[in-house]
């Protein structure tokens, strides 16, 4: 960074990370983040980020129980970077909460802590696998850690799923399952987006179906009532799910003609 250069050992990415993180005023002989939430803040972000860290702690939990003992560190930041959800070894919590004031709450960003697998996953939208040396301040290098872009349906990053260790070494095989997570949380999102877009179109479905004049009586295969409209519920004065279930013939004074039957006739007419 003196020389203005930059170093053949270094990715351009990294570079202009530390180039925006000395124009933040970052101290590279630091290593705390020093942006925190208040207690009100952090209750907002979470209250605005709850179907992410709904869904997002629950492949967490999981992979927390397969790697106890490890000391690594599960974490999960909004879009901001604000780390709304930490997961792992009590001590290495309080050890990592004590040296770097990595906790919830705290932004984990460029302007707050310079270099790290999260700024950079966030500015480049992609995923960093490993980070140590790179990073901007001096104490953080002695960690490692890796960051994992989640994203909503729109192609917009959510938030980061990530790890976190006192260590140079990181296990690949925690970064593989986070990856697994990674395509778990943006799978729930797509089903989730899937199943309110055909709510939605049930409840475009009904408001027609029950503005509909004319009696509509639905009936299954076996002549049993699906379904009625509501103005078949005011001429028969009976609620639709007091009668779904029943064959037509014990509500309706005729018996419907089904379609298999339809086709039986058919066949037999084609006969002759």
């Amino acid at each position: 960074m003196r020389s203005g250069r930059k170093p053949t050992h270094v990715s351009e990415s990294v570079y202009k990370s530390w180039t925006r993180s000395h124009d933040f005023e970052i101290d590279p002989y630091g290593g705390k983040s020093r942006l925190i939430l208040s207690a009100a803040e952090l209750q907002e972000k979470m209250s605005n980020n709850l179907q992410l860290i709904d869904v997002a702690s629950g492949y967490m939990h999981k992979i927390h129980d397969a790697i106890r003992g490890m000391k690594h560190l599960l974490y999960l930041t909004d879009a901001d970077g604000n780390i709304l959800f930490l997961l792992g070894d009590p001590v290495e919590k309080r050890k990592f909460e004590q040296h770097f004031n990595f906790k919830a709450g705290a932004s984990w960003g460029e302007q707050a802590v310079g270099t790290t697998a999260v700024a950079v996953a966030l500015y480049e939208k992609t995923t960093i696998p490993y980070m140590s040396s790179a990073k901007y301040c001096y104490d953080l290098k002695e960690t490692s850690c890796a960051a994992i872009p989640l994203s909503n349906n729109d192609d917009e990053i959510i938030g980061i799923i990530g790890i976190a260790t006192h260590s140079k070494e990181l296990s690949m095989q925690v970064f593989w399952m986070l990856v697994s997570a990674q395509m778990g949380v943006e799978n729930q999102f797509r089903l989730q987006k899937y199943e309110a877009g055909i709510h939605v179109i049930n409840q475009q479905f009904q408001a027609i179906f029950d503005s509909v004049s004319d009696v509509i009586v639905c009936v299954d295969g076996e002549g049993c009532i699906c379904d009625i409209n509501s103005t078949a519920e005011d001429i028969l004065n009976l609620k639709g799910t007091e009668i779904q279930g029943k064959r037509v013939s014990e509500v309706l004074d005729f018996s419907p003609l089904l379609l298999g039957q339809g086709n039986e006739m058919q066949q037999c007419q084609d006969g002759f």
